[in-house]
């Protein structure tokens, strides 16, 4: 995703559509100040295809010192130039594109501690979707040009949410937002973040991504809560309950025969007959509890 970046200074803003409204007004998503900036001077259109700026009200507005009259498509490392204030097209991630050589060694920087965080939001919606967001120490999301990460979207609050790293967590803590903000589908006012899960704000979603290290660990701990809470026993085979079956029906055969050797009406084939009945007790209650273990 690029950015528009204020030469001279460290003020940047993502470009994000459908629109972004560019002037000295304060509603408009990138406030401008100073000799010649209209109101509302110019609006980026920001689609899949490409950035185009058009003009408002015959105001002078230049990409790489041309004016334009209609709206001209703004591409990686054109300068924009409104009033006197000049804006150079950025890719963070390619800072060496930008024209200040010490302010691309602080993006460059900068973007090696991002990395090594290991933490990044990936865009879901349509106008940032599989667009990549590093997170490093402290960031707040939101409208304002203010926020480190800037969303062109009406239904974000100035200051919607901020992301926090504590001991390799990710956290992140609604900042009373009027729309909320949602962790994987529920509304919530602070949550801790894993791989995998969705962060939206408002409508605005992401996938969180993060460090596969980070993941193992969690299913450990998972793994090992599991442990806590369940008996482990040794795993019962089908050979076990056949093997444990074929002994169980041949002492039962083994009884019947015994029973038809004894006389009924006998003092010992009264004895012997309760024994009998005993046994298949004992046999049945053993069927039952071997088809049980199937």
């Amino acid at each position: 995703m690029l950015k528009l970046q204020h030469r001279g200074t460290t003020r940047s803003v993502w470009l994000v559509g459908p629109t972004m409204k560019v002037g000295a007004a304060k509603n408009c998503d990138l406030v401008v100040l100073g000799e010649g900036v209209g109101e509302l001077h110019c609006i980026l259109h920001v689609k899949d295809s490409g950035i185009s700026v058009e003009p408002q009200a015959n105001l002078l507005t230049l990409i790489n010192d041309k004016s334009i009259k209609t709206p001209t498509a703004l591409k990686l490392s054109d300068v924009l130039k409104i009033g006197q204030r000049e804006f150079d097209v950025i890719n963070p991630r390619q800072a060496s594109s930008a024209g200040n050589s010490k302010l691309a060694a602080d993006l460059v920087k900068q973007g090696d501690v991002s990395k090594a965080s290991g933490w990044m939001l990936q865009g879901i919606h349509h106008n940032i979707q599989n667009k990549r967001f590093p997170i490093d120490g402290k960031m707040v999301l939101g409208r304002s040009k203010d926020c480190d990460l800037h969303f062109s979207f009406e239904r974000l609050s100035r200051r919607h949410a901020q992301l926090s790293i504590i001991d390799g967590n990710l956290l992140v803590e609604d900042l009373d937002s009027s729309n909320g903000t949602f962790h994987n589908g529920k509304r919530i006012k602070r949550a801790t973040l894993s791989p995998g899960d969705t962060l939206a704000l408002d409508k605005l979603e992401f996938t969180v991504l993060g460090k596969k290290e980070s993941k193992d660990n969690a299913e450990t701990v998972r793994w090992d809560n599991s442990l806590n809470q369940t008996v482990v026993r040794s795993a019962i085979t089908p050979e076990m309950i056949e093997k444990a079956a074929g002994e169980k029906k041949q002492q039962a055969l083994a009884d019947v025969s015994a029973a038809k050797m004894i006389q009924p009406g006998s003092d010992v084939g009264k004895s012997s007959s309760a024994v009998v009945i005993t046994a298949l007790v004992i046999v049945v209650a053993g069927l039952i509890a071997a088809a049980l273990l199937i």
